[in-house]
């Protein structure tokens, strides 16, 4: 299968709509903002829930020389690079949550119940359990892939397509669908005149529906 791709900061022909008036809406299908990449710790995987579905985030980010033995007592520098990744927080094995376990020196994310580890596209990437001679096979097998969401990075957002099927990210980009960004903050005519400012976030136990009735509720 395709691996899915990595969180970017391109933007190409951002679009301002998700999708067509004669379309209609479908909410797996469409970009979703899901974290502020700066309070994200790229030493850890992340838990996170969209749409219903429970995702773990974490950034395959590896160490200058490190390999699947290294150790992060005998780390030697930063953690370089990497992309941010989404996958689902359900190890293919025995579908202990990712999001539980650890990310490795070597930028491979490791499943805290039996070992497994997985690159950043999903792929197995060993089988601690597995003879020797038959772990190349088991680990190619699609069963030990993880299901990977599509990814992008845009204005200090993580966004997330909710879909990680083996053509999700293909469809993504037959669909044009982009994420949904602010056009001001890209206009020229207010260079200068956009200010960042400090992220605030707060968790409510209510769904989207509820918290849009809330803000637009003009009593």
């Amino acid at each position: 299968p395709p691996a899915s791709p990595p969180a970017t900061e391109a933007s190409p022909a951002l679009s301002t709509s998700s999708s067509t008036d004669s379309e209609s809406f479908d909410w797996l299908k469409q970009w979703y903002p899901i974290a502020v990449v700066e309070l994200l710790d790229p030493e850890r995987p992340h838990k996170a829930t969209l749409m219903g579905r429970e995702l773990v985030i974490w950034k395959d980010g590896a160490v200058e020389g490190a390999t699947r033995t290294s150790r992060r007592k005998e780390r030697k520098g930063p953690r370089q690079g990497g992309e941010w990744r989404a996958f689902a927080d359900a190890c293919p094995h025995r579908l202990a949550p990712l999001s539980e376990g650890r990310v490795e020196e070597n930028g491979e994310l490791l499943c805290a119940y039996h070992g497994w580890r997985f690159d950043g596209s999903g792929a197995c990437q060993a089988i601690p359990q597995s003879p020797a001679e038959a772990e190349a096979e088991h680990r190619a097998n699609p069963k030990a892939r993880c299901g990977a969401y599509p990814t992008e990075v845009h204005d200090g957002l993580l966004w997330v397509w909710p879909d990680n099927s083996p053509d999700a990210a293909l469809e993504a980009a037959a669909l044009g669908r982009r994420p949904v960004l602010i056009p001001e903050l890209r206009d020229p005519a207010l260079a200068g005149r956009v200010q960042a400012l400090p992220w605030g976030l707060r968790d409510l136990p209510y769904g989207w529906d509820f918290f849009m009735e809330n803000v637009h509720d003009s009593a």
